[in-house]
């Protein structure tokens, strides 16, 4: 693919699988979008991106929940002052309970994993239309093929990420631009942060298998 004359957009690009994206599109010598809450560590990312070859990096901090943090998002991604060669929809966050318990949160949960990166998705497909090249990377979750009490919306909103995904796929083939679902198990990464116990949790047990980013 072609990085001179476009950018490459990762939301929740912090830590994690998203981090590591644009690493590796900032070692291509990509320009850089990128978005997370942790705006401090965001501009230190930023830094990091620029050491490893990236030209520019564009941060959007703040919360994706947030209208203005997402308008914002959406002005760059389909600005007509640059093309997205590639966008990876990474950001997101988990929930425990009951859906009848924490409604609110679910609803700020599938605005963030499911209309967010549709909304990107449209802003950015029609450039790359023009240009016949283009990767979309949807982050999604095995947790998506099963049924797991206290992460309903979580489930769900990971699940429609996958069809959309192979959907899209069919429907912009012929644009020469790819879209792929990336559904990884447990990964180490700041997602769990907030968990009890965590390192103690985060072993390989049965059909539990952790793995690093870098590996996914």
């Amino acid at each position: 693919m072609r990085f001179n004359d476009s950018s490459c957009l990762v939301t929740g690009a912090t830590s994690g699988i998203g981090l590591e994206f644009a690493r590796r599109f900032a070692a291509l010598g990509a320009s850089l979008i990128i978005t997370g809450r942790r705006e401090e560590l965001l501009q230190n990312r930023a830094s990091e991106l620029k050491e490893l070859g990236s030209p520019e990096v564009t941060i959007v901090g703040g919360r994706l929940e947030e209208t203005a943090t997402v308008d914002r998002l959406i002005e760059l991604a389909g600005g007509n002052d640059r093309r997205i060669a590639a966008l990876v929809n990474n950001a997101g966050f988990g929930s425990d309970g009951a859906l009848s318990e924490n409604l609110a949160r679910s609803m700020e949960m599938l605005r963030v994993h499911a209309e967010v990166p549709m909304r990107v998705m449209g802003s950015v497909i029609p450039r790359m239309r023009e240009a016949g090249q283009g990767l979309i990377i949807n982050v999604g979750s095995l947790a998506g093929r099963v049924a797991v009490p206290g992460s309903a919306t979580y489930v769900a909103t990971k699940v429609y990420l996958e069809r959309l995904s192979e959907t899209v796929a069919l429907e912009e083939a012929r644009y020469g631009i790819v879209v792929q679902a990336l559904t990884p198990g447990y990964v180490r990464t700041d997602f769990h942060r907030e968990v009890e116990n965590l390192e103690e949790r985060r072993v390989n047990r049965g059909l539990i298998r952790w793995l690093d980013p870098v590996q996914v």
